[in-house]
């Protein structure tokens, strides 16, 4: 598919009757991360119309964006847009990627719009959201007779193996320390309605708030002779209180701010702790 299709398929959907120039120009910033967007202001608004349009190959700015793609920044873009939007995409796009739908809409068409920078840029297709190339084949799976976590696995020579080679750096072998740099990357900055057109570094935004802490009784009622405040919170605060936490507020006060702290906070103490922390926003879950 040529970007000219792309864009005109989104449009038709998500455009909200917007310029041509600037709806281009937001689809290429949805894509990458932070650091390639100042490339973005080197093109005229005559530009992002010509791109729109096929009038003017997206070959040029393809190469220069390629290297600060990020799929889930336009992943999490398109699933900003309402239930009836996306359901809508999936109809608009079903013809080119047939097995879209609600559900992985967002992955589908970052994926697709991966494919068609990288192939106008001259590089290798990414075959997959985060970047990484799908295994030709699947390979044997040899489980560990110690019953540990496939967490903890790795592979060598095309198998999977459940325990730990010595001698192999533990970065190299966790798997999820790819999901760590991808998200603490994404989590570490906001946008907010005074930094609306570029994010800013989340902690010159946020305060950690205080949490106020209530135990209760076997009978279910709150005992508030044991109230207490817990200032600074991080995981290991909260979990010294209990092992199951639920926070609890009116809309606005910080809950999404302070799991976005505690996620990073605990990020940064992963290789000494062993832990690996995972935020899972539940607006991105399509059921």
């Amino acid at each position: 598919m040529q970007f000219k299709e792309f864009a005109r398929k989104l449009s038709s959907v998500i455009s909200a009757g917007g310029s041509t120039d600037k709806f281009t120009k937001t689809l290429f910033s949805s894509i990458l991360i932070d650091e390639g967007l100042d490339i973005l202001d080197e093109y005229k608004p005559s530009s992002y119309k010509g791109f729109f349009n096929g009038n003017t190959s997206i070959k040029r700015i393809a190469n220069k964006i390629n290297a600060y793609i990020e799929p889930m920044e336009f992943s999490s873009y398109i699933h900003s847009f309402s239930d009836a939007a996306v359901e809508n995409l999936c109809t608009v796009f079903i013809e080119n990627i047939p097995d879209i739908n609600p559900s992985n809409a967002g992955d589908k068409l970052a994926e697709l719009f991966v494919s068609i920078i990288t192939e106008a840029a001259g590089a290798k297709k990414r075959s997959t959201l985060n970047g990484a190339s799908e295994p030709k084949h699947i390979p044997p799976i040899i489980i560990d007779p110690n019953g540990k976590a496939p967490d903890l696995g790795f592979y060598q020579d095309g198998v999977l193996y459940f325990e730990k080679i010595r001698g192999v750096d533990e970065y190299e072998v966790n798997p999820f320390t790819k999901y760590l740099d991808v998200a603490v990357t994404y989590y570490s900055t906001k946008k907010t309605l005074l930094y609306a057109e570029k994010p800013h570094p989340f902690y010159d935004l946020y305060v950690c708030n205080d949490v106020r802490y209530k135990k209760f009784r076997v009978t279910g009622v709150r005992d508030l002779k044991t109230e207490k405040i817990i200032s600074n919170a991080t995981v290991a605060k909260l979990e010294a209180e209990s092992k199951y936490v639920i926070i609890e507020g009116i809309g606005g006060i910080g809950k999404s701010m302070l799991l976005t702290h505690l996620f990073l906070s605990s990020a940064k103490e992963t290789y000494s702790t062993g832990i690996t922390p995972l935020l899972l926003s539940l607006k991105s879950i399509r059921i």
